[in-house]
């Protein structure tokens, strides 16, 4: 019988896991409104919608152009959801390099490259082994 986790790992790597869902996942902890980045002017309507969906908005206000990984630690990455869910993951659970590059299918020179984006955001991926020890420890375990 497969291990679950390994199993679980295959999952997000395939495309059992819904892609456009995942990446949806990963703007929503990137932004709470879908805001320009040079003027903070909030998109509406079909603008809002189009920002949500990966697509290109001009500003109202600025008239710059922004999609929702602009000046963002996404910007330009061409990392898969699954995989870059995968080696935000293992940073949280404090895996080292090597073992995300393997669970996540990505090289190790990108795993250090996610990492020191978020970190320059700002977004501590670190705090998710913090909140399972916490949990686990409260649950007895």
């Amino acid at each position: 019988m497969q291990n679950i986790a390994v199993a679980a790992i295959e999952a997000l790597q395939s495309d059992l896991i819904d892609r456009n869902k995942l990446q949806a996942w990963l703007l929503r902890q990137m932004h709470d409104a879908p805001v320009c980045p040079s003027c903070k002017t909030e998109a509406t309507g079909h603008a809002a919608v189009s920002f949500w969906h990966g697509g290109r908005v001009c500003c109202r206000n600025c008239k710059a152009y922004y999609s929702a990984t602009s000046k963002t630690p996404l910007s330009g990455l061409k990392t898969p959801p699954q995989r870059l869910f995968l080696a935000i993951l293992g940073h949280g659970l404090g895996l080292g390099t090597s073992k995300i590059s393997d669970l996540a299918g990505i090289d190790p020179s990108t795993v250090r490259e996610i990492k020191g984006r978020f970190a320059a955001a700002g977004h501590d991926l670190s705090s998710l082994r913090g909140k399972i020890e916490r949990q686990q420890s409260a649950a007895g375990v």
